[in-house]
């Protein structure tokens, strides 16, 4: 029942502080998707996460019509749940130095992917995870942070129904921010998951950024259009050619820094703004080059980022999703440049309703038809929300 009674209060929290993301909650999952989930669980050699059912059979996640419940992160769909599972269990294995984390409070392992169940996602590759392999002192079952950006495991809850009570007793306890467009953030950070690198232990040290001038740029063209990607006198600019350097060096087997991105992300209002309008022209014309493919699947998740916070006018906004809907990726890298792109046009979309151009409609048929050939038609018709933001 702690499950159920936990899911029941954090409902009525959203009812009572946001009700247009209670109104974004779908219907109970339906059996074959719940088996799916239980399927996928076994298949990867995890139990079956029961609470999580519980609330799925009460809740199939949320349309993704709205902001996500969970300070800005969506609960996902039962079968989103089942393909997310099988790609952890996948990327836990491809690579095992870029599987870890660099820390981890007490009770987890500093891991990204292994073990781990994840229920809510930000669209940019980081979730909320059920932990199935604590460390000791943690409980199997813990609710912790994981995906491609952590680099701190926090234990957020001790199981999934505590993770749930905890949630609605900070939303009625106004630890909250509405946000214009109807987003719910955090008090302390525009990304939660910013807010969990440093709840739990020592924040660890950041690694030097790497030296724009120690990489030489005629290894890869990519490296040469980012450091024209805006003028050298423009913050923006300045750290988006810093992030392809450490781009690259993660690319080459290098250091895991991220300075530059979380630089980035810092920026004020105007010089965000900026750097989403040169991000977009440094990744088309990566793409019109056919270059720098490992730089354009790098930029998406920071996209995403920049975005959370920006307003994407709509000639803009045009050019975003014909980018994604023409992007040429390698076989290997569509699929997650496909994720990644869809997360930032849904955020951008976030921000406008009644759009009337046909133009910027007739870009949308043809990136979801180009959705359905890629990742399929299940994919495709979940993104087919896209269109309730045209008159």
């Amino acid at each position: 029942m702690e499950t159920r009674d936990a899911l029941q209060r954090l409902l009525e929290a959203l009812a009572r502080h946001v009700p247009s993301l209670a109104a974004d909650l779908r219907g109970p999952a339906s059996s074959d998707d719940l088996d799916e989930v239980r399927r996928a669980a076994r298949e990867v050699g995890l139990p079956e996460p029961s609470a999580l059912l519980e609330a799925l059979a009460v809740h199939d996640g949320q349309r993704g019509e709205a902001s996500g419940i969970f300070y800005g992160l969506a609960w996902m769909p039962a079968r989103d749940v089942a393909n997310e599972l099988r790609r952890f269990a996948e990327l836990a294995t491809d690579d095992e130095e870029l599987s870890h984390a660099r820390s981890a409070a007490p009770g987890a392992r500093p891991l990204r992917w292994a073990r781990r169940v994840p229920f809510a996602h930000d669209y940019g590759g980081n979730f909320i995870a059920l932990d199935y392999v604590p460390a000791e002192g943690g409980s199997s079952g813990q609710v912790v942070n994981a995906g491609r950006d952590v680099e701190h495991v926090a234990v957020i809850a001790p199981s999934f129904g505590a993770f749930l009570h905890a949630y609605a007793e900070a939303l009625d306890s106004g630890r909250f921010v509405v946000t214009e467009d109807g987003s719910l953030r955090h008090p302390d950070a525009a990304h939660w998951l910013d807010v969990l690198e440093g709840v739990q232990g020592e924040e660890p040290a950041a690694a030097p950024s790497p030296d724009w001038d120690s990489v030489e740029s005629e290894r890869d063209p990519a490296l040469a259009l980012a450091r024209t990607a805006g003028p050298a006198d423009s913050e923006a600019g300045r750290w988006i050619g810093r992030w392809a350097v450490e781009a690259y060096w993660r690319h080459v087997g290098g250091p895991d820094v991220r300075v530059a991105e979380m630089r980035l992300r810092e920026l004020g209002d105007a010089e965000r703004a900026f750097a989403v309008r040169l991000m977009l022209g440094l990744l088309g014309r990566l793409e019109t080059s056919g270059q720098g493919a490992w730089l354009c699947s790098e930029g998406w998740p920071v996209l995403h980022r920049l975005t959370s916070e920006t307003f994407v006018p709509l000639p803009l906004l045009e050019r975003l999703v014909t980018l994604l809907a023409d992007a040429r990726a390698p076989d290997d890298r569509l699929g997650r440049t496909f994720e990644n792109g869809l997360a930032v046009v849904h955020r951008a979309f976030l921000r406008h309703s009644g759009i009337n151009d046909p133009s910027l409609r007739d870009a949308v048929d043809r990136l979801l038809s180009r959705t359905e050939r890629v990742l399929g038609p299940a994919a495709a018709a979940r993104h087919r929300t896209l269109r309730t933001f045209f008159d």
